[in-house]
């Protein structure tokens, strides 16, 4: 089972920390797609044209073609500012 976390605002908006879902594998635009399909928040909160990283057994990922195991650990974190 892929284990998902979702980190800071994230969390808030979506009312959950983390959660295990089945995923067979694909990519991350792929994962992020079903989870959108979940209807609102979801499709706002994780919409293409919000910016957020994703990582990937602990590797942020720049590129969201990237493959997703299904047994992989993966965060969505919100932008970080500093100073």
């Amino acid at each position: 089972m892929l284990q998902i976390h979702y980190m800071a605002k994230l969390r808030e908006e979506l009312d959950v920390s983390n959660e295990r879902i089945d995923w067979a594998g694909g990519t991350v635009d792929e994962l992020l797609n079903v989870l959108r399909g979940r209807g609102e928040p979801w499709q706002s909160t994780l919409s293409p044209a919000n910016v957020y990283k994703v990582a990937v057994n602990q590797e942020i990922v720049h590129d969201f073609q990237a493959q997703v195991a299904p047994d992989a650990e993966v965060a969505i974190l919100p932008p970080v500012t500093g100073g």
